[in-house]
């Protein structure tokens, strides 16, 4: 097999199962706490009334549009950020400072996708010590 092939080719199932990348082990560099923060997300927990409404809101623009754009809209500040993804985001640092941010983020990943996560981490630059 060529080298391209040893790299990209088809990993066994176990190599998948045990979360190996390139026959490497993947090693989770997160906090325990942002660990339980994941794990209480694939679970749905409730980060309370007005939070979880907040969530719905963001998962809904980001299902829409995206939240950091180059396109010159009143949806977006000068920076390209989504205006009201930064005021929940800037809401979300009151209630709860950056883990209850982190928890959100989280649930905004597992319903829309990594791209918009991602995007959304950019839209909250500088909020509550939020760094993308």
């Amino acid at each position: 097999m060529s080298i391209f092939g040893n790299l990209f080719g088809k990993k066994s199932g176990a190599a998948l199962k045990q979360g190996s990348i390139f026959d490497k082990e993947v090693v989770d560099l997160r906090s325990n706490n942002e660990k339980q923060i994941s794990r209480d997300a694939k679970l749905g927990k409730s980060l309370g009334s007005e939070a979880d409404l907040l969530t719905t809101e963001l998962i809904q623009i980001g299902k829409g549009c995206p939240f950091v754009s180059s396109n010159k809209s009143v949806e977006f500040n000068t920076n390209g950020q989504h205006v009201r993804a930064r005021e929940i985001g800037q809401r979300l640092s009151e209630l709860g400072g950056k883990n209850l941010m982190l928890a959100v983020h989280y649930r905004v990943r597992l319903a829309t996708s990594g791209e918009r996560a991602r995007e959304l981490e950019c839209a909250w630059d500088y909020i509550g010590g939020w760094l993308a």
